[in-house]
């Protein structure tokens, strides 16, 4: 359907659009004044538009990167929880879309006995305003009236922050647009451990032992994030490495994986993305750790910079701090 079409028929129909900013839009679209830094518009990965004549809800959820969303018509009203103060009371029953099927207005505390010590803050959004949806905060939006939003959205790495936040913003013009930038996935968002795919196509004679395999899986994109390789990635990784060995002779090569059935296949790269997902697990969970712990210390006011001393634990690879350490100084004033 064109957006021609579509204009033509939402307000008489039950249809909504999301879609990327059409190209020949986002001229008209400025870039939220809050991004314009330019070592985070080096950052953006995506820009969506949302069109609906209201009266939509979407479903509890949450997004694996930070998020600012502005309206351009209409209203709306946003449910939030912290990710980092209830992640473990909020079931995300349908992880393959990162959402739950949790009804936020009418909450069987009997099937999600969790919700029940949650806390929850709301949101009302009107023409013009733009608000920043925190990385992996549970959110659930609903829209009243004619509504226009676009969301753009930009990569939460940590070490990209650090080193983000301490370079110096430029002089970029307040009337640039979203035309003004390249904004684009990361191929790892779209193909995690591309080497890994790489080393299963390999030549027919190459051959493979665990120890290199757990190298390319360590050293690729996929998991920059991770601050400290842990006895559950090893294991993770081994099971990996089990299901690829087919014939169980301690080393892989391409051909153990010719022949397979469609079905054969389709339940390997099952198995395999199941392991990632256990992978990425770890991933946020140790970014939720080292946010924690950071954001405590600063607030008590025993850490001079939130942003140095996320510096000094990811170089130290580490998650929390020790009750002991000494970490005096002042308030600091960046955020994460």
């Amino acid at each position: 359907m064109t957006l021609r079409q579509f204009l033509d028929r939402y307000s008489q129909e039950d249809i909504y659009m999301v879609e990327g900013v059409p190209k020949f839009l986002r001229k008209d679209v400025p870039m939220p004044k809050a991004l314009l830094c330019e070592p985070l518009t080096k950052m953006l990965v995506d820009t969506v538009m949302w069109f609906s004549s209201g009266g939509t809800k979407s479903v509890l959820h949450n997004d694996d990167v930070d998020n600012i969303n502005c309206l351009y018509d209409g209203k709306k009203e946003l449910v939030f929880i912290s990710f980092q103060r209830y992640r473990d009371k909020v079931t995300l029953d349908h992880p393959e879309g990162s959402y739950s099927s949790i009804d936020v207005d009418a909450v069987d505390f009997t099937k999600f006995p969790g919700m029940r010590e949650v806390e929850y803050h709301r949101v009302n959004m009107t023409t013009g305003d733009c608000l920043y949806i925190p990385y992996r905060w549970f959110h659930q939006v609903n829209s009243y009236g004619r509504n226009i939003a676009v969301n753009v959205w930009w990569e939460h790495n940590l070490r990209k922050y650090v080193e983000a936040l301490s370079q110096d913003c430029g002089d970029l013009s307040e009337d640039l647009t979203l035309n003004d930038f390249q904004i684009e996935v990361p191929p790892e968002h779209n193909e995690p451990l591309m080497g890994l795919n790489e080393l299963l196509d390999g030549g027919k004679d190459e051959v493979v032992t665990y120890e290199v395999f757990e190298a390319k899986v360590k050293e690729d994109k996929f998991l920059s994030e991770l601050i400290t390789w842990t006895p559950e990635c090893t294991q993770l990784v081994e099971e990996m490495f089990e299901e690829i060995d087919r014939n169980k002779d301690s080393v892989f090569t391409p051909q153990e994986l010719e022949g397979l059935t469609k079905e054969l296949q389709e339940e390997l790269d099952e198995v395999l993305m199941d392991k990632l997902e256990g992978i990425r697990g770890i991933i946020i969970e140790q970014v939720a750790q080292l946010r924690e712990s950071v954001a405590a210390e600063v607030a008590e006011g025993r850490a001079e910079s939130y942003v140095e001393l996320v510096k000094k634990m990811l170089d130290e690879h580490r998650t929390t701090i020790d009750d002991t350490e000494e970490l005096a100084g002042e308030h600091g004033h960046q955020e994460l």
